[in-house]
């Protein structure tokens, strides 16, 4: 026999649960965000102790693709992937509270030409700029997760991006692509 009483309750209880989780993802504050930073400082503070990996992937010519994974007790507990073409660097940084990705970031530094634009070549090419690293452009997003889902993207002019906006959306599907990929590439676990 049903118990129609326990059963309600049991519903109006979950509800309650599931408008209450929504809530705090809608309305993720700085609050939210400080103990993944906390989380992610130690990580890096620890970083000399963890056992390494990285993998070289060079696709083509001028390109340079490295990933390192940092593990800590056999667990995947920060990443980096640093590619570099001759016009622009990108550094993104993946930090793991057990399997769930909590935080990224990505920088890119985008150079004002080609690294393989010497003054001597720009002179060869008729061209008076070359090749400055003092004119790199470097800019640098943040993502922050709860349990693999995005609650705040800060862009790189420091704002953040509204939750509702399609673009939310998409830049967090492709954050947890990356990280789908990441994980198949180093593994989550150390050998």
């Amino acid at each position: 026999m049903i118990n129609f009483a326990s059963t309600t309750f049991f519903m109006r209880s979950l509800s309650v649960l599931m408008l209450s989780a929504v809530l705090f993802l809608a309305s993720c504050s700085e609050d939210d965000i400080k103990p993944i930073q906390a989380d992610c400082k130690k990580t890096l503070s620890e970083l000399t102790t963890y056992q390494p990996k990285t993998i070289n992937v060079s696709p083509r010519d001028g390109f340079t693709n490295v990933l390192t994974g940092y593990f800590k007790g056999g667990v995947l507990k920060f990443a980096v992937v640093e590619s570099q073409t001759p016009s622009e660097r990108k550094m993104d940084e993946f930090f793991f509270d057990g399997e769930d990705v909590e935080y990224i970031r990505k920088t890119v530094y985008k150079f004002n030409r080609p690294t393989t634009i010497t003054p001597e070549i720009a002179k060869q090419l008729s061209d008076t700029v070359a090749y400055d690293p003092t004119k790199t452009k470097v800019t640098v997003s943040h993502y922050y997760f709860y349990h693999e889902r995005m609650i705040q993207w800060t862009m790189p002019d420091g704002k953040n991006m509204d939750p509702d906006n399609k673009k939310f959306d998409f830049e967090k599907r492709v954050c947890l692509n990356d990280v789908r990929r990441l994980k198949e590439m180093i593994g989550e676990k150390s050998n």
